[in-house]
Parts: structure tokens; sequence; C-alpha cells
């Protein structure tokens, strides 16, 4: 046995099929990447993380416990999200709840499952693509996201998509005539 080694069942071991999950779309608005383990309340991950809080409330990123995602300045994905379980009380992170969860919002109050995130889709045509705006909420509850354990459930199977230059960049960038400032 090495350490850290992980020895696992023939077969699929699902986690957390009990449980309630709820799928967000999300963005980082920030110009630094932003990494959320686990564990982590997600209602209280980084605010230049943008996306639906009050559905993430008393939730988790689906992912193996001990292993973390990692979102890139401008990136616009879809995240697996379960609940707590257990005593459902939340301490520390942000000092935005320090006790009790207290109820779930129910789903179809929120903008999970194809919520928008904020998202202007005449604004910003080139992030709609990335997300499913058109889905509406769903009126039950998921139960049992059912993740493969060391599979993120977060999509990462795609490649990257080539960075686009946007407007703002442009203006910045130097023309082959012109020289840089050292």
């Amino acid at each position: 046995m090495k350490p850290g080694e992980y020895i696992l069942a023939d077969g699929p071991i699902v986690c957390n099929a009990s449980q309630q999950t709820r799928i967000l779309n999300l963005v980082n608005r920030g110009d630094r990447p932003v990494q959320v383990g686990s564990h982590f309340h997600f209602a209280e991950a980084n605010p230049r993380l943008d996306f639906d809080r009050v559905a993430a409330r008393g939730f988790r990123l689906d992912i193996p416990a001990g292993t973390a995602v990692r979102f890139e300045p401008g990136d616009a994905r879809t995240v697996h999200l379960v609940e707590y379980a257990g005593a459902r009380e939340v301490h520390g992170f942000q000092d935005r709840v320090n006790g009790p969860l207290g109820r779930t919002v129910p789903v179809v109050e929120t903008d999970a499952i194809g919520g928008s995130a904020g998202i202007d889709p005449i604004v910003e045509a080139d992030l709609v693509e990335d997300y499913d705006i058109d889905l509406p909420n769903k009126s039950e509850e998921t139960i049992g996201f059912h993740t493969t354990f060391g599979v993120d459930p977060v999509d990462e199977s795609l490649p990257p998509k080539p960075h686009k230059v946007r407007q703002a960049e442009k203006s910045q960038t130097p023309g082959p005539d012109e020289e840089q400032e050292s």
C-alpha cells in the first residue's frame, strides 16, 4: 500500500445517492482563479463567483472528499451541488450562517437547473452558448446525482475553448508597428 492510495471495489461507487442535489450555472467574474473545496458551503464561496446563492444555501460541491474544483477567470460552467447531511449546521467560512441551516429553499424558487447566473443574453452573447439558460426550473426536487467516485461531475471532458479576444483587450494590444513599453 502506498500513502494516499485508494483501494476501491470493482464497479462504480455511488456517493450521495440519497441526498438532494442541485445543478447551478456559474461564472467567475473575477480576474483571478478561484478554488472551492469539497466541503465548503457553496453559498459562501468567493463573491466574484456569480451564481444563485439562495439555491446554493445548505449545499456543497458534489465531488469526492478532499478534492476541489478550480474556476478560472471568465469561466462559465455548470456545477453539481449536494445538500449537507447530518446536523445541517454550518460554522465559519464567511460567517454568514454560523449555526443551523434551517429548511432548504425549494428548487422551483431558485435559478437552479439552467439558471442564468445573472447573464444578459444580449450583452454577453458569447457566454450564452456556455449555458442552458432556456431550460426551465424543474418542478420536483432531484434526489441523488449518483456521482461516481473519482470523476469530477463538473464537465471537463471537452477540450478548452480557444480564447476570444474581447473588444477591451483589442484596444490594449499593441499593433505590429507599435513598440511595447518595458
